[in-house]
């Protein structure tokens, strides 16, 4: 006889009690565990223990079901009402930190298919992004270039984070690798501000694993980002933009 739980011990909502959220939810996890490509509506129906065509009464594409995780994803970066702080950078500061948070849980999302989706929490995420530069004497269009670098910042953040973070390299066949091809290419002397960055009587891969440690630690993000911010107050003092 099937269990009325899950394999996490969560009692399985019956047909009469499924949702549209338990169904994104579903599929949530199942693209955290197996990767987004292998969502698929017979697979989430599995996992709530209901007929596949049962969830189409609340679903009714991949497509639609896909866009119903985007927005449950964006969901978790729009700040609630009353929490935007003061001061454009604080903001832009916050909204950037939520969606990386959403980014890092969900490292699957750098694979999803190249599709361009807005969902309402969408929306509400772009209102937020464009009101965070209110009170700037700046065209709309500046304010726009200025949210999408912060984005292209996050997002270039979010895949060198997963491709090259300590914890993933250090010790792996690769990383040895690597470090044996660079060590070498050094001794030629033909990269003379590579060789300077290390000492040569201590060998490449401790020094690299040194500093990989030592630049990728927590704050590594909003210094950044800060440094990013920093350029975008000094464009707006020169063109007088600041209230």
């Amino acid at each position: 006889m099937a269990s009325d739980h899950d394999r996490r011990g969560r009692r399985r909502p019956s047909r009469t009690q499924l949702s549209r959220d338990d169904i994104v939810q579903a599929a949530l996890e199942i693209a955290a565990e197996e990767g987004i490509k292998n969502v698929s509506m017979r697979k989430v129906a599995r996992r709530l223990d209901a007929g596949t065509m049962s969830l189409y009464h609340y679903v009714r594409t991949k497509d639609d079901l896909l866009a119903l995780m985007d927005d449950a994803i964006m969901g978790e970066i729009v700040i609630p009402e009353g929490e935007m702080p003061d001061g454009w950078r604080e903001r832009v500061t916050l909204i950037a930190k939520l969606s990386l948070a959403a980014w890092m849980k969900r490292p699957w999302l750098i694979d999803e298919e190249d599709q361009f989706r807005i969902t309402e929490n969408g929306m509400r995420h772009m209102e937020q992004s464009m009101g965070a530069l209110e009170g700037l004497d700046i065209s709309a269009g500046l304010k726009f270039e200025i949210m999408g670098q912060v984005d292209d910042y996050l997002f270039g953040y979010a895949v060198r984070e997963r491709a090259v973070k300590p914890e993933n390299l250090i010790g792996s066949e690769e990383f040895e690798e690597v470090a044996d091809f660079v060590e070498d290419n050094l001794r030629s002397g033909d990269y003379p501000h590579l060789a300077s960055m290390f000492d040569s009587e201590r060998t490449l891969e401790e020094q690299w694993v040194e500093m990989l440690e030592d630049v990728y630690d927590d704050e590594r993000f909003e210094r950044g980002l800060n440094r990013l911010l920093d350029g975008v107050e000094a464009e707006l003092i020169r063109l007088g933009a600041l209230p």
